[in-house]
């Protein structure tokens, strides 16, 4: 398949569109981190980030119903089940809205003994616990877009969030760290009621009947890993700084991963590229091993460029991203670079894998995930055994994963 046939059907067309405008949606969100990041001392950015941190783990089942509400919202609509569309949806709130009320509420009435933890606000996590169910309704919600194939709208949706949540945080940057989690909470609340009213036609008059779903705990279980995986990896590192390192250390720490992260979110639309193309060409029962090279070959020339960059300009390019206050991260900011480029051509693979149905990929995320915390809890004394630490476990991981795709060649060629 040639790049310029990516561009001859309609469903290619509005994937390219997808991940262009995934990308312009990345730099919108990286906007809200670089606001704070210029705005915020150090160690009130650590404090936020390890809010965003938290958010990141307790809404990973949110993640994986995203993925889930894809394959099966999708497969209704192509075979125009209205009816099933209108059930899977409310089944979807009734097994999955009750616990993460329970999850907020736990929050809620832990919110000071966390806080002191965290040496962070009692009221933003007040705050968080409200957004948890917030975030699995307006997960459920917003996942049904592109499985409708309404593309334009849910990069629409994306946007609006995105606008008010930068808005919003302006006009509350005096209460600092606990203002941005009140704007993100608010631009949830907002685009949710939107994007409730677009579906409107598919989701009333409810239905409350229960949907039978085959197979649905072996879609969410690896679903769940998957996200779990990602998530967990992105995040425990900043709790953890949070927590063993100073206030001020931790900041920098926070600022070094959100510009690391550059790199890692600048890539990942390529593999949300690949995982529907790769899949639908297996389905096909036609090879995708052309598709996956053919993005693997971008990921590592990008990423290359990217982290020689990063390694090259530290310091000037934390002068324009984040300031003064954080020229102490710079020798640091090669080694993030490379530990986000390798962790980006590592779910490249694991999203291939997942479209071809190689579900057992995604332990060995799994187990670099939980090895993380592990191995922080011996060795935390410094930054850089935070970035060493994560660079040598994503090492580790691509390692694994290019054995694991030598070790399925064949079937990935058939």
């Amino acid at each position: 398949m040639s790049l310029i046939s990516l561009f001859t059907t309609s469903l290619a067309r509005q994937s390219v569109i997808f991940y262009f405008g995934s990308i312009f949606l990345s730099f919108g969100r990286y906007l809200w981190h670089l606001l704070l990041l210029k705005t915020l001392p150090p160690n009130a950015y650590g404090e936020f980030l390890s809010y965003i941190s938290l958010i990141y783990l307790v809404t990973i089942p949110a993640g994986a119903l995203s993925t889930l509400i894809n394959q099966l919202a999708s497969f209704y609509y192509a075979k125009n089940q209205q009816s099933n569309l209108n059930r899977f949806y409310y089944t979807l709130l009734r097994l999955f809205v009750a616990p993460s009320l329970v999850l907020g509420l736990i929050i809620i009435l832990l919110a000071t003994p966390i806080a002191k933890i965290f040496s962070a606000s009692s009221l933003a996590f007040l705050v968080l616990g409200a957004y948890v169910p917030l975030n699995l309704f307006g997960t459920i919600t917003r996942s049904y877009l592109p499985a409708l194939q309404d593309f334009n709208f849910s990069l629409f949706l994306a946007f609006i969030e995105i606008v008010f949540t930068l808005l919003l945080t302006w006009i509350f940057l005096g209460l600092g760290a606990k203002g941005a989690i009140l704007a993100l909470f608010l631009a949830a609340l907002i685009t949710l009621f939107i994007g409730f009213i677009r579906l409107k036609k598919e989701l009333f008059p409810p239905n409350f009947r229960p949907l039978k779903i085959p197979s649905l705990r072996h879609y969410f279980t690896h679903s769940f890993i998957f996200s779990a995986g990602i998530q967990a990896f992105m995040s425990t590192d900043i709790l953890l700084a949070r927590i063993y390192l100073p206030p001020t250390i931790s900041g920098y720490y926070s600022a070094l991963s959100i510009l690391g992260r550059t790199v890692f979110f600048a890539l990942t639309p390529l593999s949300n590229l690949l995982l529907p193309i790769a899949a639908h060409r297996h389905a096909s029962r036609r090879s995708s091993s052309s598709v996956f090279l053919k993005l693997l070959i971008p990921t590592i020339g990008f990423g290359l460029i990217a982290t020689l960059v990063f390694s090259v300009f530290p310091t000037p390019i934390i002068r324009l991203f984040s300031g003064a206050a954080y020229f102490p991260i710079a020798p640091y900011l090669g080694l993030m670079a490379a530990s986000m480029f390798i962790f980006a051509i590592n779910n490249l693979f694991l999203a291939y894998f997942l479209a071809l149905r190689l579900t057992s990929s995604t332990y060995r995320l799994l187990v670099i995930s939980l090895l993380q915390p592990i191995l922080l809890f011996f060795f935390h004394s410094s930054l850089i055994q935070f970035v060493g630490l994560n660079l040598g476990l994503q090492i580790i991981l691509a390692i694994s994963l290019t054995f694991f795709y030598c070790g399925h060649r064949k079937s990935l060629a058939a």
